[in-house]
């Protein structure tokens, strides 16, 4: 009979997805969360985890689920989210008003009056994002740029910032959140102690972790192919603007070749110089180009050879990496 091992750190703590998500799933842990926050006294018997599917319009933005969505009673319709990377490829904060109307939408029935439930989603942020200096910033929303609709807002707290929350109950939380050594803080409380259990258990499960693991290499390669590409889109730029510059000054050239037959070979010196110099920096990008290229094979080769060894379908792979499941099968 296989023994249950005892974790003093963990490798994945609470700013990732699945962590959260297993950690705060129950009303107990929920609860506990939401009063801290919220600076309510809410009642556990009054709390109740929905589903987290969003339904109706769907936008290209992490699936269309919440992290987890919390009902209280008829007071509060409330969506706890953590986000542990920063969005490059869309705006956090209209995809949280995104997320927030669908809230106000789902949450009213037909004939209830529209302003009866406070729809508030709450976002744990592992990075910054401009405009928000603060640990704890609230997102009012405003009606034709002069009512303030109090009753539903967005929280975003910043992890980064955790050293300068005042609220010391809340702070303990977020240390805890960003922390590996998780029975640090074991004893502080009860409700702290069962997600600390939790938290050590999700750890414990080989299955989620190796998904966890396949899923972060994967978001990394992701990170380091989206900066390879920046570099060499920045590269191009900057040769598009060398060759603008070089037509700017054949054209200049050629205006003087109007002037005079000595300026006219001079200015072909130049012209057969600088088509030279084109044809080298052309060469040289795309050396690079296929340099990249040829990196980004191997990663995902690399990927696909260790989905392929967890024993991952060749068509998940395949669709995950970009490879055909032909390449694949020769891994």
């Amino acid at each position: 009979m296989s023994q249950t091992k005892e974790i003093n750190t963990v490798q994945f703590n609470l700013t990732y997805d699945e962590i959260f998500k297993g950690s705060f799933s129950d009303s107990s842990t929920a609860t506990k969360l939401i009063n801290i926050v919220l600076n309510e006294d809410i009642d556990e018997n009054d709390v109740s985890i929905t589903s987290s599917e969003l339904l109706g319009e769907s936008i290209e933005i992490k699936s269309s689920f919440f992290d987890v969505r919390i009902k209280v009673a008829n007071e509060y319709d409330i969506d706890l989210e953590m986000q542990k990377y920063k969005p490059t490829s869309y705006s956090l904060t209209n995809r949280l008003i995104f997320y927030l109307s669908k809230m106000i939408s789902s949450s009213v029935k037909e004939g209830e009056n529209y302003t009866s439930k406070a729809c508030v989603s709450i976002v744990f942020m592992d990075f910054s994002i401009e405009d928000y200096n603060k640990c704890i910033n609230e997102i009012e929303l405003l009606v034709n740029k002069e009512q303030v609709v109090s009753k539903h807002k967005i929280i975003l707290i910043d992890l980064t910032k955790k050293d300068k929350c005042d609220n010391l109950k809340l702070s303990k939380w977020l240390n805890l959140m960003t922390s590996n050594d998780v029975l640090s803080f074991k004893g502080e409380d009860e409700i702290m102690d069962k997600v600390i259990k939790k938290v050590i258990d999700l750890n414990a499960n080989d299955k989620l972790l190796a998904q966890m693991m396949s899923r972060e290499k994967f978001i990394r390669d992701q990170q380091a192919e989206e900066y390879h590409k920046k570099q060499l889109d920045e590269k191009i730029e900057k040769g598009q603007k060398e060759l603008e510059e070089g037509q700017r000054k054949l054209q200049e050239r050629q205006r003087e070749l109007e002037e005079g037959q000595k300026e006219l070979q001079e200015g072909q010196k130049e012209l057969q110089a600088g088509q030279k110099e084109l044809q080298a920096g052309q060469k040289e990008l795309e050396a690079e180009k296929a340099k990249l290229e040829s990196t980004l094979k191997e990663s995902k080769l690399e990927i696909a050879k260790k989905m392929k060894d967890m024993g991952l379908d060749i068509e998940v792979i395949s669709k995950t990496t970009s490879l055909s499941e032909e390449e694949i099968s020769k891994l």
